[in-house]
């Protein structure tokens, strides 16, 4: 590794933007996990078709994309840009979460991701590279993967951090509505049904509550990357 590296311009710019993308990448990964696995019993062999539909497209459009900036005309912050919005896109439409969804409700927030990260990642990897020295890219290669480590780990942190935390606010909140209310309801629930409406309404919150921060994060991070220097695409037909 060669910290240095850092204080370049779109490698600084870079490092804070795909560590932070690393982590919004968990509502395509984590969030549908949670909310099935723990409303719906689902288990790994059922889970897997919903993160097939954001894999499989990565083997055809990250070489479409990665063609794409070897146009002249195309520059890759703006392209960086638009997967950005996809993503925050996608993050936004899964706060419209509720307890009936199952694997199919999830399908237009995956495929948003899917068309989105390698529109956002491809780029970032582009204009980081692109300012490096050949002699460089051994210390690159060290670097980028210890962010994408770091990335993932601070991801699933912060992510269970706030699901765990609005979880807790949700649960607490709907405790006491269900109070005031429940005095004047001619059927009341029995406390155990209750106890168990109370907590599958807080963890779909709270999902909700971590797609909406996880999108936000997608958004900002767009005008970040257009502070990116521009680096125009190689020519190839030089000898």
């Amino acid at each position: 590794m060669k910290p240095q590296l850092i204080g370049k311009r779109n490698l600084g710019i870079g490092a804070v933007i795909l560590t932070l993308l690393l982590v919004v990448f968990m509502s395509g990964s984590m969030l549908p996990s949670v909310h099935l696995t723990n409303l719906h019993n689902y288990r790994a062999l059922q889970l897997a078709p919903i993160g097939l539909l954001i894999a499989l497209p990565q083997l055809v459009l990250g070489s479409v994309v990665a063609l794409f900036l070897y146009k002249k005309w195309v520059d890759a912050r703006f392209v960086m840009a638009i997967g950005l919005f996809l993503i925050s896109l996608a993050c936004f439409s899964g706060t419209q979460i509720t307890p009936q969804w199952h694997g199919d409700q999830f399908l237009t927030a995956q495929l948003l991701q899917a068309f989105g990260q390698p529109m956002a990642v491809v780029p970032i990897l582009f204009l980081m590279t692109s300012v490096l020295d050949p002699s460089e890219g051994p210390y690159f290669s060290g670097t980028i993967n210890t962010l994408r480590v770091f990335g993932s780990l601070i991801g699933g942190a912060v992510v269970g951090q706030l699901i765990v935390v609005r979880s807790r606010f949700h649960n607490e909140m709907l405790l006491d509505h269900a109070s005031l209310v429940g005095n004047s309801l001619p059927q009341s629930a029995t406390p155990t049904e209750l106890g168990s409406v109370i907590a599958q309404q807080s963890l779909v919150l709270s999902i909700a509550d971590a797609y909406l921060v996880l999108g936000i994060i997608a958004l900002v991070l767009i005008p970040l990357a257009l502070c990116m220097d521009f680096v125009p695409a190689p020519n190839l037909n030089k000898s």
